[in-house]
């Protein structure tokens, strides 16, 4: 998603893997803390975006139309509770 999104800002051939990266966190509540130090950009859904308490620390770009990812439930989930 984040490549699909960086391409209708930057250059045609613009790639995620271009950037240099750092991990600091994988819950999605924190990830705009680091964000909101200036330590980076994130791509993130909407609704998590509204719940950050700090919205005067970070800024948002829309990228013209939303960019929809399809979401796929293996068939050895389906039907076991997990989708």
């Amino acid at each position: 998603m984040a490549n699909r999104l960086l391409s209708r800002r930057f250059r045609k051939n613009a790639s995620i893997a271009d950037l240099p990266r750092n991990g600091f966190s994988n819950q999605i509540a924190l990830i705009l803390e680091f964000v909101a130090r200036g330590l980076g950009f994130t791509v993130i859904p909407r609704n998590a975006r509204a719940a950050f308490a700090q919205q005067h620390k970070i800024e948002v770009v829309e990228c013209g139309s939303p960019v929809v990812e399809m979401e796929w439930t293996p068939p050895s989930l389906r039907g076991s509770g997990h989708d």
